[in-house]
């Protein structure tokens, strides 16, 4: 209802005050915050739809190397109308479906909705950096960028089981969120959500661990080299904005 979906838009103003937006349809309804940083411009508004009007897309975060992406595309004939990273992962789920997600660089969380198959696809970055959560209540499935909104359906009851790990750990490990019914979708993990049939299912797409592999070829000053090179061009990589931006410090003893 539009009651419903006004509270939801209240919940998630404070994550994003520059525009908001609101897509529904039958078996679907999306609302998105935005807080701009690539491509400020109202036609990088989301929800974003594709010139056939077949996909539409939500998205929180950034995707650092998505000049190349645009590069790759624009190769195999796609045009864009922004200049920012959204519609650089938009056009990307055209071309190469969900196996975009083996393209990507960067923090994200994601929706597709296809609005021909009635299929919602959601998936979160490898180090999940950015939050993602998940509620489904009977055939009604919800994904948002909190636990706020989804409490909404699936109630606020404490999740015990997380809050034994937080007192241990400070932190829920797993799908734990802090409430009942409501997961906390992990890293690397693509969602489809088939609406005709509620059928979900899950798949990792990246398993971060087993990436890590050692390599005894290199001494310790090549090693140090290379550990150099790759942060500064993870820096260089997060400076990317169209906006203002700042460096802060926390307010630890470390940090000062």
């Amino acid at each position: 209802s539009s009651d419903f979906l006004n509270q939801v838009d209240a919940d998630l103003y404070h994550r994003g005050p520059d525009s908001g937006g609101l897509y529904t349809e039958a078996g679907c309804a999306m609302l998105f915050r935005r807080l701009a940083i690539m491509d400020p411009t109202e036609g990088a508004n989301q929800p974003m739809q594709d010139e056939s009007g077949r996909y539409v897309l939500m998205f929180n975060g950034e995707i650092y190397n998505y000049p190349e992406l645009r590069e790759m595309l624009e190769e195999k004939g796609a045009s864009f109308r922004t200049s920012g990273d959204t519609e650089a992962l938009l056009q990307g789920f055209l071309y190469w479906g969900t196996d975009v997600v083996q393209k990507l660089e960067g923090m994200y969380a994601f929706v597709i909705w296809d609005k021909q198959e009635k299929v919602a696809y959601t998936a979160r970055d490898p180090l999940g950096i950015k939050p993602l959560y998940m509620t489904r209540k009977g055939s009604l499935v919800g994904f948002s960028s909190e636990s706020r909104p989804l409490r909404r359906i699936a109630g606020s009851d404490i999740d015990r089981a997380a809050l034994a790990e937080i007192i241990v750990m400070r932190f829920p490990t797993e799908r734990h969120s802090n409430f009942k019914n409501i997961d906390m979708i992990p890293g690397g993990t693509l969602v489809r959500y088939d609406v005709g049939q509620a059928q979900l299912k899950e798949s990792v797409f990246t398993d971060i661990l087993e990436s890590f592999q050692e390599d005894q070829s290199i001494d310790y000053q090549e090693a140090l080299r290379i550990t150099e090179e790759a942060v500064v061009e993870s820096v260089k990589r997060h400076l990317q904005s169209d906006v203002g931006y700042s460096v802060q410090l926390s307010g630890g003893v470390d940090s000062s």
